[in-house]
């Protein structure tokens, strides 16, 4: 098993146990957790072939989700405590926020001109495209 596999189910484990308080080492297993999923999730919509806009919309914003919780979970946990690949799961949840957010914008200008092709809309959607050098 994969070191991502084996954290992602000790942290299902850990949650299974509802407890209302987790220790330093069982929170920073779920943090990890949250980083391996939402890179999981990341790496499937980045392959996705189908092209429905709701769902590329709900991965994404899923994915924002999970980063967003990871941020604030990792506040919960004292500096003083890490693990390995610590840094790099915080510089790689960032890039995927920013990389998920501009792509969010996109989408959801894509989605208006598809559900009402205006000028305006199409306007937008292009001005935003070539803002972002897409």
């Amino acid at each position: 098993m994969i070191k991502s596999e084996k954290i992602i189910e000790t942290a299902d484990k850990i949650l299974k146990m509802n407890k209302l308080q987790y220790s330093v080492e069982e929170s920073s297993i779920l943090i990890q957790s949250q980083y391996y999923n939402a890179e999981k999730l990341f790496n499937y919509g980045a392959n996705i072939s189908e092209n429905n806009i709701d769902l590329q919309i709900e991965i994404s914003e899923n994915i924002i989700s999970i980063c967003k919780s990871f941020h604030h979970n990792l506040k919960l946990v004292p500096d003083n405590i890490s693990w390995e690949d610590q840094k790099m799961q915080i510089d790689n949840i960032n890039q995927m926020i920013n990389e998920v957010e501009k792509s969010l914008k996109v989408l959801y200008l894509t989605k208006k001109f598809q559900d009402e092709p205006t000028t305006f809309n199409a306007t937008q959607l292009q001005n935003l495209i070539n803002s972002q050098n897409i």
